[in-house]
Formats: structure tokens, C-alpha cells, sequence
């Protein structure tokens, strides 16, 4: 059985580094540009413009960090994927294999699954270069250890 430093969470590290800060960037300047074009008339934002202003950063703010969320949460029976679109739970027998074809570059680790299919892993990603590289192989090694589909590379 793996140990709890083998288990941990699969997740982006730059995205995190560089999304975060912006989407409070993004919001601080929509604050900013609603206060400041406040007037009345034609040359003014009113108090519905100013809050329509706040929920358009709002919803920027809101994609951004959902564009960070993506995780892999390893467990002694299998993984959770949440990419942007969609969540999968797989067991370890269905992971046949590990790809991270970094050379020739993918943007993240896709695996092969038992059925014929591949589901990609967009919280381990090739922008993270090292970390990245570092992060594949220790799902590939939980692969190994713990499924029994067998993982030809």
C-alpha cells in the first residue's frame, strides 16, 4: 500500500501560480473601472451599470478558477479525475498505462484504459515542466503497484 506522500492530490502548479493572482487583478481592475466611471448622464455609470460591471469580473474570476481546479485525487482503490468538463472515478485495474509524451508536446498525461479509450489527466501538465515530468512518473508508480490490468508501455 502506498504511503500518504504517494497519495497526494494531482494538481496543476502553474496554472495555480498565474491564475490566481490574475483573477484577483482582473477583479481589482473591475472595481476599479466601475468606481471611477461613476456619474450620472451620459459620461456616468449608474449603480446597475456599476453592478453589472462587478458581476461580469465576477463571472472572469469564476472561469479562471475553475480553469485551476482540475485535480487527480489518488486512492488505495483507484483515482478521481476532474478535468474542466467532466469527473471520472476509476479503479486502478482499469488504468492500463500512463502516457506523457513530453518531448513531442502533449500538454498533459493521458492514460489508457482497459476498455480501449484514454481519458486525459489535465492536472498533471507539461507547463510544469520538472514538476510535471515528476508528477507522471508518481502516477505511473501507483499504476504499477496497484493495478492489476497490467501497464504495457
Amino acid at each position: 500500500m502506498p504511503d500518504g506522500e504517494q497519495l497526494r492530490v494531482f494538481a496543476p502548479r502553474r496554472a495555480r501560480f498565474v491564475m490566481i493572482p490574475l483573477a484577483v487583478i482582473v477583479m481589482l481592475g473591475f472595481i476599479v473601472i466601475g468606481i471611477g466611471l461613476r456619474g450620472e448622464g451620459v459620461e456616468g455609470f449608474d449603480l446597475f451599470d456599476q453592478l453589472s460591471l462587478l458581476g461580469l469580473g465576477a463571472l472572469f474570476v469564476g472561469i479562471m478558477l475553475w480553469m485551476v481546479s482540475v485535480r487527480a485525487r489518488p486512492s488505495g482503490s483507484g483515482l478521481y479525475v476532474r478535468n474542466l468538463v467532466r469527473a471520472r472515478r476509476l479503479t486502478w485495474a482499469e488504468i492500463v498505462a500512463v502516457r506523457f509524451e513530453y518531448l513531442s508536446g502533449d500538454p498533459w498525461v493521458t492514460l489508457d484504459l482497459a476498455d480501449g479509450t484514454t481519458l486525459a489527466v489535465m492536472a498533471i501538465q507539461r507547463a510544469d515542466g520538472e514538476y510535471g515530468l515528476r508528477e507522471a512518473e508518481r502516477l505511473s508508480s501507483l499504476v504499477d503497484s496497484l493495478g492489476t490490468a497490467g501497464n504495457p508501455r
